[in-house]
């Protein structure tokens, strides 16, 4: 049977359509419009690889990470700030942020910590809310939506997360964490 031209070029355009699939969901999203507010990744850089971080400096890691899309990689600098049992210090930084919220209520650092530190002190309702205005503030940045939909499911609002998680999917189709995440509260329905 003689070579077809249209036939080859078929295979050839699944083969390099199946390999980009696989590379997109291994390569670390990237956030395009919801940078613009706080430089995530420059934060990142600054605190990777630094010894003896401060308590305040790995919960701004922690949060870079969760705001470019490291899901994981924020839950490793969490465990390593409850590790230190930093329950008091996270109380206190809520606080700060808190007040800092009345003069500057779209303060997107401040809207984290309360948002993070809340859900670590299992304040869900305090978290939900701040999670949601974060996604307001900054709606050009979909992966606050994964805390939120997490903190959903932490009230038992199991819809309305996974609501959040196929927005980010949409964002996201190959991306393997917002797909697990995905099926996992599924399951929980």
């Amino acid at each position: 049977m003689p070579f077809d031209l249209n036939r080859g070029r078929v295979r050839v355009g699944i083969i390099v359509w199946l390999v980009l699939v696989v590379i997109a969901s291994l390569v670390p999203a990237q956030v395009q419009a919801g940078e613009a507010a706080i430089n995530w990744r420059a934060i990142i850089d600054q605190y990777s690889g630094k010894k003896d971080l401060s308590t305040r400096e790995r919960l701004e890691l922690a949060i870079a990470r969760g705001n470019v899309g490291d899901f994981f990689g924020s839950q490793r600098e969490f465990e390593v700030l409850e590790r230190a049992g930093w329950t008091k210090e996270a109380q206190a930084m809520r606080s700060e942020s808190e007040a800092r919220l009345v003069e500057d209520p779209d303060s997107l650092m401040d809207l984290n910590v309360v948002a993070f530190t809340s859900f670590v002190l299992q304040d869900y309702e305090l978290s939900c809310t701040t999670f949601q205005r974060i996604v307001e503030v900054d709606e050009g940045n979909e992966w606050p939506r994964l805390f939120l939909a997490w903190t959903y499911g932490q009230l038992g609002m199991i819809d309305e997360g996974i609501a959040e998680l196929e927005y980010v999917r949409r964002k996201h189709p190959f991306n393997i964490i917002v797909n697990a995440l995905l099926l996992m509260a599924k399951a929980k329905r």
